[in-house]
């Protein structure tokens, strides 16, 4: 099981539909990760896609790849690069145009980066994306809903989303290690999402297209509060 991605990263969750379905059609010859954790992402890794990882713990990225430790990232048929810093302000500075996927993957536990979901970082984000990209949020957490601040900061930037719920659906997922996650995607338009969006697992968001987002959810760098977010006990 060594090259299986597991956990939120299994290949039948969204963010393995979304390099499935990428994957095929080209553009994730360059792909960006914020967070690296034990590097499962770096089993989609393929011949040809680069892959570059933020990661603002550099004992992580020790961690990720030893081999003794974790295989992910050693075994990954990708060239490989991690910089050492806050995944935001690393991004940033790429260059315009840069990536075909951004997977933002912080925000799972009790402690949200707030400053990873706000109006001003979805812009630098979509700034980094070549035509066509999309951005892949892993929101699933344990304690609070994140689906509503996603959803009002797509209406709030004119921006097209989708979000999935998705659980264990076979015994042979269980053994492979697959957990329940939430994941949304946002584009700079509906057209970008189009390859995942018509096989029907995935909710479109904004919720109410054309309407003014609740400002208690719109995040800013100037603003947030976990207290609007709907607890999940």
């Amino acid at each position: 099981l060594r090259r299986i991605p597991s956990s939120y990263f299994h290949r039948t969750s969204p963010i393995g539909q979304v390099f499935d379905a990428y994957g095929r059609r080209g553009l994730l010859d360059r792909v960006a990760v914020i967070g690296l954790g034990a590097g499962t992402l770096a089993a989609y890794g393929e011949p040809g896609r680069s892959m570059q990882f933020y990661e603002i713990d550099p004992a992580v990225i020790r961690i990720a790849r030893d081999p003794s430790l974790f295989t992910f990232v050693s075994d990954s048929r990708s060239a490989l690069s991690f910089t050492t810093g806050d995944g935001r302000l690393e991004v940033a500075k790429a260059a315009d145009g840069s990536f075909g996927l951004i997977v933002v993957d912080a925000f799972s536990s009790d402690a949200i980066p707030v400053h990873l979901l706000t109006r001003e970082a979805f812009a630098i984000y979509l700034s980094k994306l070549k035509p066509g990209g999309i951005v892949a949020l892993n929101i699933t957490n344990e304690n609070l809903d994140l689906a509503p601040i996603v959803d009002a900061l797509t209406a709030d930037g004119n921006l097209a989303g989708l979000v999935q719920e998705n659980n264990v659906e076979s015994e042979a997922q269980l053994l492979e290690g697959k957990d329940y996650s939430q994941w949304a995607v946002i584009a700079k338009d509906r057209a970008s999402l189009a390859p995942i969006e018509q096989s029907g697992r995935w909710t479109s968001i904004p919720s109410q297209p054309g309407r003014t987002p609740d400002p208690r959810y719109v995040w800013t760098d100037d603003y947030s509060s976990i207290f609007t977010v709907a607890a999940r006990w």
